[in-house]
């Protein structure tokens, strides 16, 4: 088994109360970057899921904007917790081309993703 990864999540309720717990899986970090335009506080964290073959991505939303109503979410993921049913459902995982697409910040942190072009004289 490799490196583990655990995040939290936490969600509000219709009711005004919070549905949280830690996720835990095989992966680890590969970035984050920082949203803080005017009253954001938002950090998205990148990485990679090691227990599946090829490219595995999950996105990690850490929404502090509002310190009293903070909103924290593993993506992919099939849940919706005001609806007040079940467990969320993880299995799921991202490849490349779906970050390239919902989160093209990543893209620097891809290197293999885009071809590189030489820039010197041939």
């Amino acid at each position: 088994m490799g490196e583990m990864a655990k995040v939290l999540v936490l969600q509000r309720r219709p009711d005004g109360g919070h549905v949280g717990f830690w996720v835990e899986f095989e992966g680890e970090k590969v970035s984050s970057y920082e949203d803080t335009r005017g009253e954001n506080n938002i950090v998205y964290t990148l990485y990679t899921c090691t227990a599946y073959h090829g490219d595995a991505y999950r996105v990690h939303i850490a929404n502090e904007s509002d310190p009293g109503e903070p909103d924290y979410m593993l993506h992919p993921v099939r849940w919706d917790p005001r609806s007040g049913g079940g467990r969320p459902d993880f299995s799921e995982v991202w490849n490349r081309e779906d970050i390239a697409e919902k989160f093209p910040l990543f893209l620097k942190d891809m290197e293999d993703y885009l071809e590189t072009l030489p820039a010197d004289p041939s």
